[in-house]
């Protein structure tokens, strides 16, 4: 904990406390910890669409806040035992912490998961009155299912499972769209000045880009389109940040996507080297090259090279070549694998006159590079 984490909520004057109303029939019941940088959420829904109230607990929360939802929780509906349904998007202690007490408050409560999550939640002995699991993506509601399910895979666990609202058009995401906060910054409503702590949760928490961008297809795909997506951390999302911040979550690189950034980092060097070598072979076969050679970024991750000449240089770049286009598209020719010599000087195919570009690719536990050329 930072030495600014120790202070007391009296220096922050301005905390929001009690039930918040997110839309008509709808709130987060958490508590506002101005001494952290992650707040959990807790919402209460209450549906009158079917004709009475149902009061639907979203992610009961982190023990920590115990107190705080219960009191939040009895000011809206009168006590625990008003609240007839309880769901989890996964199992984490943040998430679930809470759920026992609920299941206490109310024997008869249904708690709604995802089979993958209860896989693992019926180890903390939980004792709801009924277990419904959820049958994966829905498209319809009704009066026993008043929402949409939503499978967001590795979101971040394999059975994380959003939940959408089309009365309300709200979007219950669990970790997916969460965020830190900086300590004293716990206005519910998100700010654009939000995303850098939403950015850095899902680089710390989510496993890919790949995976995010399957979600954030699926969230596009809704209809009634979207108008609010509410986390278990951070601040809900309203209006055109909601478009906004879907936009950059689909090109955000987390998790692995970040390692295999810095093990291209600390391999640079080793690059190098294999390049210069792989030019030097050419140069022995056709002489030296001209130009200059570079390497950039594609939208796989990988690296093209664009070769011209037979040196190296220490900072590689982005580089368009001299009829502007692109280097990473190359000029007519034929491709075919090189490899280094051998010991032995083993035998080069090399019998081209022109060295377009290399490039390197994966397979298996070899890294192969490829060079473009034609006459």
């Amino acid at each position: 904990m930072s030495s600014g984490e120790q202070e007391t909520e009296s220096e922050f004057p301005e905390v929001p406390e009690g039930p918040l109303s997110v839309v008509e029939d709808c709130w987060m019941v958490g508590r506002r910890n101005p001494n952290s940088m992650l707040q959990c959420n807790t919402y209460i829904r209450t549906f009158r669409q079917f004709g009475g109230q149902r009061n639907v607990c979203i992610d009961p929360g982190s023990k920590l806040d115990y107190e705080v939802v219960r009191s939040n929780v009895e000011q809206l509906v009168g006590s625990l035992q008003e609240v007839h349904g309880m769901t989890v998007n996964h199992q984490d202690p943040d998430v679930v912490g809470n759920a026992q007490d609920f299941c206490e408050g109310n024997p008869e409560i249904e708690m709604i998961a995802s089979e993958e999550v209860w896989r693992l939640l019926q180890h903390n002995m939980l004792t709801p009155g009924r277990l419904r699991l959820s049958p994966g993506r829905t498209r319809s509601i009704s009066t026993q299912q008043p929402f949409q399910f939503v499978p967001t895979p590795f979101c971040h666990f394999r059975g994380a499972m959003a939940l959408y609202d089309p009365e309300q058009r709200i979007l219950y995401t669990g970790d997916l769209f969460g965020g830190l906060n900086r300590l004293g910054r716990v206005h519910l409503l998100a700010e654009e000045d939000d995303w850098q702590g939403i950015a850095q949760f899902h680089q710390i928490y989510m496993p890919s880009r790949d995976v995010l961008r399957h979600a954030v297809r699926e969230i596009m795909n809704l209809q009634p389109r979207v108008e609010i997506i509410a986390p278990q951390h951070g601040h809900i999302i309203t209006g055109d940040l909601v478009g906004l911040f879907l936009e950059r979550m689909h090109e955000l690189l987390v998790g692995y996507d970040l390692l295999s950034g810095e093990w291209d980092r600390q391999n640079l060097s080793g690059y190098r080297d294999v390049l210069q070598r792989l030019v030097d072979c050419v140069a022995e076969d056709r002489g030296e090259m001209k130009g200059a050679i570079c390497v950039m970024r594609c939208e796989t991750g990988k690296k093209v090279v664009y070769v011209k000449r037979g040196v190296l240089p220490e900072n590689v770049g982005s580089h368009t070549n001299k009829s502007g286009r692109d280097a990473s598209h190359g000029r007519t020719g034929y491709r075919r694998s090189i490899g280094l010599c051998n010991s032995n000087g083993g035998s080069r195919q090399l019998a081209s006159k022109t060295i377009h570009r290399i490039t390197s690719r994966t397979d298996g536990n070899h890294r192969i590079f490829e060079a473009r050329y034609g006459a």
